[in-house]
């Protein structure tokens, strides 16, 4: 692990991060005005939180504007006159696979987001219809895996330092791993700022990990994503005037599958992104508990975080909380990697 990288890293990557912060600063007040203007406004399922009635018709689909600034930067990288460990910065195939998880991601929950504002209604897509497409991309990007890149089907063991090979049990794991952490991540969008904090601090961490494994150009993508999350967090802010909606949630969880799955650290990912992996568990346990009792809850209202809201805790203090032991899940997880 060459750590030698680390002061050449912070000398590009403080410009991307600048230039994908100020187009998005400058981008989002008009695109929030365009939102109003078209009445796209965010439907509120009735039986959550009283408190969230008040924030029905607040704009939604706050992800195109992010998805948007991470296409045209991407465009723009191989013209940027910038180098890295001195070598010119080149978009790999690995870097287009990555992409095209982002983007079809990014197309569901766009279709999802806009039959919700067509139909005045909580509900889009059906969740089999989504469920394909993630199996399809799973099954896709599993082939690719194992037929064009080095790392083939090894998987890295968290706190053993080394990987092992899955064979062809990495298609079933791929269609666990992708649609599972993408759904995680879209369960986690239900308070403002919750997701996106929590997400930056996910795509902070597999940087530094990605960083010291030489993977610049996973790196890169990371890094201009959180540079266009960073501007939506200061417009989705409680009170929010902006929600990312499915659009933002379900490709912005493709991105974190993406770096783990292209880089083999897939079980890292259940630990940096523990928030997300309490989020889908309490709804798996409400569920299963729910069918089993006739009708008995072990939460008050899942996701988890709806849970502490319906306790009387208000959710700018839910989103604190669990930002910070989202950090905590992220420093495990680099210890998990870097501390064996």
């Amino acid at each position: 692990m060459d750590f030698s990288v680390i002061p050449d890293y912070f000398r590009f990557v403080a410009p991307l991060l600048g230039i994908s912060f100020i187009i998005s600063m400058i981008i989002f007040p008009f695109y929030i005005k365009a939102l109003k203007k078209l009445q796209w406004g965010q439907q509120i399922r009735e039986e959550g939180p009283e408190d969230h009635l008040s924030k029905k018709g607040t704009p939604t689909m706050g992800g195109l504007a992010i998805i948007v600034v991470f296409i045209l930067t991407s465009l723009c990288l191989p013209f940027i006159p910038s180098t890295y460990n001195g070598k010119p910065l080149q978009l790999t195939p690995d870097y287009y696979v990555f992409a095209g998880i982002i983007l079809i991601n990014a197309g569901l929950g766009f279709v999802d987001d806009f039959l919700k504002i067509k139909k005045s209604k909580s509900l889009g897509l059906r969740a089999r219809d989504k469920m394909t497409v993630h199996l399809i991309m799973a099954i896709a990007t599993a082939y690719y895996m194992i037929n064009f890149t080095e790392i083939g089907s090894k998987i890295f063991i968290p706190f053993l330092g080394h990987s092992i090979e899955f064979g062809w049990w990495l298609y079933p794991f791929f269609m666990l791993v992708l649609p599972g952490c993408v759904n995680a991540v879209n369960l986690t969008d239900g308070l403002d700022g919750l997701a996106g904090i929590n997400i930056i601090i996910s795509l902070s961490a597999f940087s530094l990990i990605l960083l010291v494994m030489g993977r610049i150009d996973m790196v890169t993508g990371g890094i201009i994503i959180a540079g266009a999350l960073m501007a939506f967090l200061w417009f989705n802010c409680y009170p929010a005037k902006i929600f990312m909606g499915d659009t933002g949630s379900l490709a912005l969880g493709g991105a974190i599958a993406g770096m783990a799955i292209l880089t083999g650290t897939e079980l890292i990912l259940c630990i940096i992104g523990g928030i997300y992996v309490c989020e889908a568990l309490s709804v798996m346990i409400q569920v299963t508990y729910f069918k089993k009792t006739g009708g008995k809850r072990i939460f008050r209202m899942t996701p988890i975080h709806h849970h502490f809201e319906k306790g009387g805790m208000h959710e700018t203090q839910v989103t604190m909380r669990f930002a910070i032991t989202g950090f905590m899940f992220a420093v495990l997880g680099l210890y998990a990697y870097f501390g064996f």
